[in-house]
């Protein structure tokens, strides 16, 4: 099956999917060395939204 139509089965665009492999692969390990996980890219966000309330 090719990616386009497991795309359209699932309602997502290419690049939707695409992301949402590559979360996946790096939550399991398999993205670069120093890449960081989807919790660890969340944590990151939250404190850059917390720095600007001192």
């Amino acid at each position: 099956m090719s990616l386009p139509q497991v795309a359209k089965d699932l309602d997502l665009t290419e690049s939707a999917l695409r992301n949402r492999v590559r979360e996946a692969d790096g939550d399991k390990g398999m993205e670069p060395a120093g890449a960081l996980s989807t919790a660890e890219r969340k944590e990151s966000a939250s404190h850059r939204g917390l720095s600007g309330l001192g």
